[in-house]
């Protein structure tokens, strides 16, 4: 039996405010986004040093782990169908993302994928190079992964050995981190020398990225690559907008390489972009205040499952 979503709410009432994951200003030197209460609380501020959008106040780490075990796939993304085959299906159609860096993949002698879920980018990467190992800690997901013959362990970052790993691909996963400084550094520690790390990350100046979504960062190009930079990666290849596959035109694509004496990229403040942000969340606000004061639920759920 799935609950509802208010029934839901009652069980996760621990929050905390936070200072800017990126370059640690502090919460008060930011500008309010966006706010939305009425579901998971969807506080986007933007720091007003470093331009990163993060969640503040937000799920602390006890109640967002309640969150994603115990309601996020049964009870609140994906009422009335078997989850793990969904995002199994959807992870297939990523083929034509994953494609741009095939030579990248297929020469990876120790290849792995942090945060794989139960994603059919398991099954894609798998039919590029069968070295690949997965990780989640999602039990579940593992154990859907492993019934497609996948090499899928449930496995804490933490937990593997340093200097590894030539190459790493998160796909979608460090918009929901919490900790990003210590696994972002652990990701650094696993990786070998020059090894390389791919990431797809929502832009979140072309995508609005609704609170039913428990992401707790939300990046653009400039803010991601800071972050990246940060903890001693560069650049290897960028995709850039017009090159991206047509169904990905609002993902941020990255490939990073290890650099031991890399310098961080200070990201920048597009003022054009983050106005239209801006525009773009206020009407989404008014139309989610105006749908709530009519009653029509089944509009708002379109509108917030829509991805």
């Amino acid at each position: 039996m799935t609950l509802k979503f208010k029934e839901i709410k009652k069980h996760l009432n621990d929050f905390e405010y936070i200072d800017c994951p990126l370059c640690w200003e502090w919460y008060k030197n930011t500008r309010t986004l966006f706010k939305n209460d009425n579901w998971l609380p969807d506080h986007k501020r933007i720091c007003k040093r470093c331009w990163l959008i993060y969640q503040s106040p937000r799920l602390t780490d006890k109640d967002i782990n309640k969150f994603y075990n115990e309601f996020y796939l049964n009870d609140y993304m994906w009422r009335g169908c078997e989850w793990n085959s969904k995002h199994f299906s959807h992870g297939l159609k990523r083929k034509s993302e994953i494609n741009i860096f095939y030579n990248e993949i297929k020469n990876a002698k120790n290849p792995i994928e942090i945060g794989c879920s139960s994603w059919g980018v398991l099954k894609v990467l798998s039919d590029i190079n069968d070295k690949f190992y997965w990780i989640d800690i999602d039990g579940g997901a593992i154990e859907f992964a492993k019934k497609q013959w996948l090499n899928a362990e449930k496995e804490d970052i933490f937990k593997l050995k340093d200097n590894i790993y030539d190459f790493v691909i998160m796909s979608h996963v460090v918009e929901h981190l919490l900790n990003i400084d210590s696994f972002l550094k652990k990701v650094n520690e696993i990786l070998t020398d020059k090894g390389l790390l791919l990431i797809f990350v929502p832009d979140s100046y072309k995508a609005y990225e609704p609170g039913n979504l428990p992401h707790t960062l939300y990046f653009t190009e400039e803010t991601l690559i800071s972050m990246i930079t940060k903890y001693w990666f560069v650049i290897k290849k960028n995709i850039q907008k017009n090159n991206r596959p047509k169904k990905f035109k609002k993902d941020i694509i990255i490939l990073f390489q290890k650099e031991k004496d890399s310098k961080q990229q200070k990201s920048r403040y597009n003022w054009w972009e983050f106005s239209l942000l801006k525009i773009k969340l206020l009407i989404v606000r008014i139309i989610i205040k105006t749908l709530e004061a009519t009653k029509t639920k089944n509009i708002i759920k379109k509108i917030l499952y829509k991805t």
